[in-house]
């Protein structure tokens, strides 16, 4: 099986799958998915998604999947811990509290 991205790739030389995706007996969205997935990796990151993946079987037939690349970010807070004015003790609050022991 061989493979290009449409605007991207050359359609009259098309590439044979990538070493590390094992060639599939059948052509699916989760071979695409694989095969997007190591295309954004080796440089298809610089590209406007979605990408127009064509893969072209062994009897010499063209399909074409439109694939969109995906970014969900993740965050995490935590409260910063501020020093006491009155006694130097790292504490959520500006001011000291009971923890510290300083006194008003």
């Amino acid at each position: 099986m061989k493979w290009y991205v449409e605007k991207h790739s050359d359609a009259d030389d098309p590439e044979d799958f990538p070493a590390r995706i094992k060639v599939p007996a059948q052509i699916d969205e989760r071979t695409v998915e694989l095969l997007a997935d190591w295309y954004h990796a080796e440089g298809g990151w610089e590209c406007r998604w979605p990408l127009v993946f064509v893969i072209i079987d062994d009897e010499g037939v063209k399909h074409r999947f439109e694939v969109e690349r995906h970014t969900v970010p993740e965050f995490e807070a935590c409260e910063l811990k501020q020093p006491c004015p009155q006694c130097s003790t790292p504490h959520v609050e500006v001011r000291h509290n009971d923890e510290c022991g300083a006194q008003d």
